[in-house]
């Protein structure tokens, strides 16, 4: 269900299966009306095997009816954060624990880390460990210097994903300027987010580029989507950067949601209050009918933006008196 002119689809939906011997089933990418039937579909092919991304996940919970027959064997989530909520309704709906949160790029080829423990407590952003790849977080980005001990963040600090793996790319082609920003003695940096926990296991943030800086305060939007997910109403959100006069930057919020009524407005202000620190609250909130996406299912926060700032904010303040 995804498309194949990118990693997920291609190499690890496709080449993989055909690889080790088994069957393949390809459908159109992102069709809503085969999500609808994806139930059925698992067990008319007896499907044991599945990857795809969290929007088709969503869609899936909430338009087609669970499997019957019990084939799914493993499941693997990918390339885009999925929430602790999310991985428990993904468990619930295919009947299997065995759900990953698979953390792959393209650069490296494939997935390079995930987990292997089907009793695992889910954890918003957890990753797990490297699959033939080491790990470190490092309070630095820069390819042009050493990399030093100095540089290595504490557990649980974040800091950069950095990976060294054997599938590394040899580079982008014709662009040796490109591969040295990206590339520093075998080591890659990823661009994401991320910490590693007591168990060296890797628990992903979000992209650097998608940081919100608040008066110098770091604000990752993944964590606040990670607790919009959890309210019962809300079918899809996206927390973005705005410009902010004071403070540089500030939280905005578009969220898809079931009905938009003032008290689903205002009992989901009362989850996000009581989860989300004061200073991470969005300022501005938006309802859409729909978040933006790219053509491989990845949260295009920069369009969400751009289609609020088109339209007029909730009246939050207004909403909560009532």
């Amino acid at each position: 269900m995804l498309p194949t002119h990118f990693g997920h689809g291609l190499v690890c939906n496709s080449l993989f299966p055909w690889l080790s011997g088994y069957d393949l089933y390809i459908t159109p990418p992102f069709r809503p009306d085969l999500v609808a039937r994806l139930g059925s579909l698992l067990d008319e092919h007896e499907v044991t095997f599945m990857s795809s991304v969290p929007p088709i996940w969503k869609l899936a919970l909430k338009l087609a009816k669970p499997p019957q027959r019990g084939t799914l064997r493993r499941v693997h989530c990918g390339s885009a954060p999925l929430s602790a909520a999310a991985w428990g309704d993904i468990r619930k709906w295919t009947g299997t624990r065995q759900v990953c949160n698979a953390y792959g790029i393209t650069e490296t080829g494939s997935w390079v880390a995930g987990l292997d423990d089907a009793d695992v407590t889910a954890e918003d952003g957890l990753i797990g460990q490297g699959w033939g790849a080491v790990i470190q977080i490092l309070r630095t980005d820069d390819t042009t210097q050493p990399l030093l001990d100095e540089h290595r963040c504490a557990t649980g600090e974040p800091g950069y994903v950095w990976l060294n793996t054997p599938a590394l790319m040899k580079g982008y082609f014709g662009r040796d300027d490109l591969t040295a920003r990206a590339v520093r003695d075998g080591w890659f940096m990823t661009g994401d987010i991320g910490s590693l926990d007591q168990d060296e296991r890797l628990l992903l943030h979000g992209r650097e580029r998608d940081e919100i800086n608040k008066g110098g305060m770091k604000i990752y939007p993944s964590d606040i989507d990670a607790v919009v997910e959890r309210f019962d109403r809300a079918i899809d959100v996206c927390t973005f950067a705005l410009d902010d006069p004071i403070y540089g930057q500030s939280v905005g919020l578009a969220v898809v949601l079931a009905n938009q009524q003032d008290d689903t407005i205002r009992a989901l202000y009362a989850l996000m209050t009581s989860q989300i620190a004061e200073h991470k609250m969005p300022s501005r909130w938006w309802v859409l009918d729909d978040i933006p996406r790219t053509s491989r299912g990845k949260m295009n926060r920069a369009a969400v933006k751009a289609a609020c700032e088109e339209r007029a904010a909730l009246d939050l303040p207004l909403i909560l008196s009532k």
